[in-house]
């Protein structure tokens, strides 16, 4: 006599038969010998793995995948890649982490790829898959693309002013200077032979 074969099982005792009963589809046996249909349990999905513990299927973690099914584990990513979900399928879903002042994007021609921050927003954590940047607080903006500390969100200056980048507050536009748009950083000088009456000019019919 011999064992039963991995997804078969023999409920019966003292017999003559020749081969073991299979177990149902869908099912499996986790070793050889099994005695009870009630060993035959779920085969597990790619993308999850038996739990030997509870005997239920349980989806793979971030930062691993399964691409067959019926296995106990998922495998882990390697070389710092990491999943976007849980429950990956396939080591394709195996990404590069993103850096600070970046994010994954997850949709258009850029899926799956790390971009730059966008301005107004910034990404302080590294080896991340966040989906989108931190927005700076309300009216506040950054200077470029990539930012990655808060610390860079700076004042964002309404028209007739400018932000002084040095010590990050809004000044008013000098006499005989002007700026009609918000959020820069100098402002436009008045055509020749023209002044304006006072500081904090928006628009260039105050030249």
């Amino acid at each position: 006599c011999v064992d039963c074969p991995v997804n078969t099982y023999m409920d019966v005792e003292m017999h003559g038969k020749r081969q073991c009963k299979a177990c149902s589809i869908g099912k499996m046996t986790l070793v050889t010998g099994s005695v009870r249909k009630e060993d035959c349990i779920d085969i597990c999905v790619s993308g999850k793995f038996l739990n030997t513990t509870t005997l239920s299927c349980q989806v793979c973690p971030k930062g691993t995948f399964q691409e067959a099914n019926g296995k106990t584990a998922c495998i882990p990513c390697t070389g710092g890649k990491i999943t976007l979900n849980n429950a990956t399928n396939s080591s394709s879903g195996c990404l590069v982490a993103c850096a600070m002042g970046s994010y994954m994007a997850v949709t258009g021609f850029q899926q799956g790829h790390c971009v730059p921050c966008p301005v107004g927003t910034y990404m302080d954590q590294y080896k991340h898959d966040f989906r989108e940047c931190k927005p700076c607080g309300l009216g506040n903006m950054t200077l470029r693309n990539g930012t990655s500390s808060g610390g860079d969100c700076l004042p964002k200056c309404q028209p007739g002013r400018f932000l002084d980048t040095t010590k990050k507050i809004c000044l008013p536009c000098p006499k005989n200077y002007f700026q009609d748009r918000d959020g820069q950083l100098s402002c436009h000088q008045c055509p020749d032979s023209h002044i304006t009456l006072r500081n904090g000019s928006d628009n260039s019919s105050q030249c």
